[in-house]
Protein backbone atom coordinates (compact mmCIF):
# COMPACT_ATOMS: atom_id res chain seq x y z
CA UNK A 1 0.00 0.00 0.00
CA UNK A 2 1.55 3.63 -0.27
CA UNK A 3 2.35 5.51 2.71
CA UNK A 4 -0.30 8.39 3.55
CA UNK A 5 1.05 10.98 5.49
CA UNK A 6 -1.63 12.15 7.40
CA UNK A 7 -5.41 11.97 7.43
CA UNK A 8 -7.65 13.71 9.90
CA UNK A 9 -7.46 11.65 12.91
CA UNK A 10 -11.06 11.22 14.43
CA UNK A 11 -12.87 10.22 11.19
CA UNK A 12 -9.54 7.74 10.67
CA UNK A 13 -9.84 6.73 14.58
CA UNK A 14 -14.06 6.21 13.67
CA UNK A 15 -13.49 4.18 10.56
CA UNK A 16 -10.48 1.77 12.56
CA UNK A 17 -13.01 1.38 15.07
CA UNK A 18 -15.63 -0.05 12.64
CA UNK A 19 -13.34 -2.26 11.22
CA UNK A 20 -12.55 -3.96 14.66
CA UNK A 21 -15.97 -4.13 15.11
CA UNK A 22 -16.63 -6.13 11.63
CA UNK A 23 -13.79 -8.09 12.04
CA UNK A 24 -14.90 -9.60 15.23
CA UNK A 25 -18.55 -9.77 14.01
CA UNK A 26 -16.87 -12.10 11.38
CA UNK A 27 -14.48 -14.09 13.47
CA UNK A 28 -11.72 -12.66 12.40
CA UNK A 29 -11.05 -10.28 15.33
CA UNK A 30 -7.91 -7.84 15.20
CA UNK A 31 -5.03 -8.34 17.99
CA UNK A 32 -5.57 -6.46 20.99
CA UNK A 33 -3.14 -4.02 20.30
CA UNK A 34 -4.94 -3.55 16.88
CA UNK A 35 -8.32 -3.09 18.64
CA UNK A 36 -6.97 -0.98 21.22
CA UNK A 37 -5.28 1.70 19.14
CA UNK A 38 -8.60 4.05 18.79
CA UNK A 39 -8.73 4.39 22.52
CA UNK A 40 -4.97 4.51 22.97
CA UNK A 41 -4.12 6.90 20.27
CA UNK A 42 -7.22 8.94 20.54
CA UNK A 43 -4.99 11.90 23.25
CA UNK A 44 -2.46 11.42 20.65
CA UNK A 45 -2.15 15.80 19.02
CA UNK A 46 -0.56 14.61 16.26
CA UNK A 47 -2.82 13.54 12.98
CA UNK A 48 0.75 12.51 11.43
CA UNK A 49 1.68 10.40 13.92
CA UNK A 50 -1.85 8.68 14.22
CA UNK A 51 -1.92 7.86 10.64
CA UNK A 52 1.37 6.17 10.94
CA UNK A 53 0.64 4.21 13.63
CA UNK A 54 -3.17 3.11 12.30
CA UNK A 55 -1.40 2.37 8.98
CA UNK A 56 1.65 0.64 10.73
CA UNK A 57 -1.03 -1.49 12.44
CA UNK A 58 -3.06 -2.39 9.73
CA UNK A 59 -0.32 -2.79 7.06
CA UNK A 60 -0.56 -7.10 8.00
CA UNK A 61 -3.95 -7.64 6.94
CA UNK A 62 -3.66 -6.43 3.43
CA UNK A 63 -4.29 -9.85 1.49
CA UNK A 64 -3.14 -8.65 -1.92
CA UNK A 65 0.44 -8.13 -2.95
CA UNK A 66 1.46 -6.26 -6.33
CA UNK A 67 0.25 -7.70 -9.41
CA UNK A 68 -2.58 -9.89 -7.44
CA UNK A 69 -5.33 -9.52 -9.29
CA UNK A 70 -9.12 -9.35 -7.89
CA UNK A 71 -12.53 -9.70 -9.37
CA UNK A 72 -15.28 -7.30 -8.24
CA UNK A 73 -19.02 -6.96 -10.07
CA UNK A 74 -17.48 -9.08 -13.00
CA UNK A 75 -14.30 -6.88 -13.35
CA UNK A 76 -10.88 -7.91 -13.71
CA UNK A 77 -8.55 -5.10 -11.25
CA UNK A 78 -4.62 -5.39 -10.86
CA UNK A 79 -3.09 -4.28 -7.82
CA UNK A 80 -0.13 -2.25 -8.34
CA UNK A 81 0.79 -1.91 -4.91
Amino acid sequence: MPHVERVDAQPLLLITNRLAEAMYSTGNPLTTEQTAAPNTLKNEPSDVRITAKVQQLLDPLRQGQKGTEVVYDGCLFQSEY
